[in-house]
């Protein structure tokens, strides 16, 4: 697993570098990770959630979200901030399963699912 601590603050951010196809491709052969969110998202879970991405950086990403239950804007703000760097260093990035909950949080903020990529969106 890579690290990068020089870039942690980019998921916040949602900034990133380019990858190649070819990088991309080889990236998301080589492991793709499964990670499940917690129950609450609220804004005192935003620093965790946030690490526990970061430690999967650099691997293709199943966000399952299927256990979520409470939802605040700083760990929305977390989820689309990590689809952006996933998807502009080229490595594969979707979330899975979101609870109804989630999907109400989304829609109540008009956050459009395609930022999250959200799995089964419309795009």
């Amino acid at each position: 697993m890579q690290n990068h601590p020089t870039h942690d603050a980019e998921i916040e951010a949602g900034a990133g570098h380019e990858m190649t196809t070819e990088a991309a491709s080889a990236s998301c052969e080589r492991e793709r990770s499964h990670v499940v969110l917690p129950d609450s998202l609220d804004s005192s879970a935003a620093a965790s959630v946030k690490d526990m991405l970061l430690a999967e950086r650099g691997n293709a990403i199943v966000v399952d979200a299927s256990e979520v239950r409470r939802v605040g804007v700083q760990s929305l703000q977390v989820l689309v901030a990590a689809a952006r760097t996933w998807t502009s260093e080229g490595h594969s990035y979707r979330l899975t399963n979101a609870s109804t909950e989630l999907l109400e949080a989304v829609a109540l903020i008009g956050l459009p699912h395609e930022d999250l990529l959200l799995e089964g969106s419309d795009q």
